[in-house]
């Protein structure tokens, strides 16, 4: 059943990506006098994604946990790509956990790189939800204190995305249309 349902989704993005090429390859252009076709401006949509820390000031030894939340406005999110950077030297044991956005989530892609410090998240559902909400949890060990301060946990903001259907029925998906604003609140590690 999850596997019909996954290739469902999937198949649901790849329609929708190619759904929006055309219809900004049509609905973007509009007569203008004379005849002649003019450009026009997409809406553009502006989620917000953001990595905050149950707790702000642990100690080496403490577990952390971090939860990536979505505000979308009265947009329904269908599914998030989240790509995440971690120091190894910091962090370990990482595990991720879906939040309280989805009903019955669809875990598409779920990659840990322990190694380069890497994870690669991504969730989707058939009943898309009015967006605000836990995307999902990340817990980890906190093995050592960060060299300098820096996060130990940040957004790929160049790759990570937000599929959403909008209030006026589109589903959008690429970063044309859709601007995700990133915010991460750091944890400090107690002496």
């Amino acid at each position: 059943m999850k596997q019909a349902a996954l290739i469902i989704l999937v198949t649901l993005l790849v329609l929708a990506g190619g759904s929006v090429f055309l219809s900004r390859q049509l609905t973007n252009k509009t007569a203008a006098p004379g005849g002649k076709l003019a450009e026009t401006q997409m809406p553009e949509i502006s989620p917000e994604l953001t990595l905050l820390p149950e707790v702000t000031q642990v100690s080496v030894g403490d577990q952390v946990v971090f939860t990536v939340s979505i505000t979308a406005g009265a947009n329904q999110v269908i599914g998030t790509e989240t790509y995440l950077n971690f120091k190894p030297d910091v962090l370990t044991n990482v595990r991720l956990t879906p939040g309280d956005l989805f009903n019955d989530p669809e875990e598409l892609l779920k990659v840990i790189d322990p190694v380069q410090g890497k994870i690669s998240y991504a969730l989707g559902t058939l009943t898309p939800k009015v967006g605000n909400g836990q995307v999902f949890k990340i817990s980890a060990d906190l093995i050592a204190s960060p060299t300098i301060a820096q996060n130990v946990l940040t957004f790929d903001q160049q790759n990570t995305k937000v599929a959403l259907m909008s209030a006026d029925g589109q589903t959008r998906y690429d970063e044309q249309q859709i601007k995700v604003i990133f915010k991460e609140v750091p944890i400090s590690v107690l002496p």
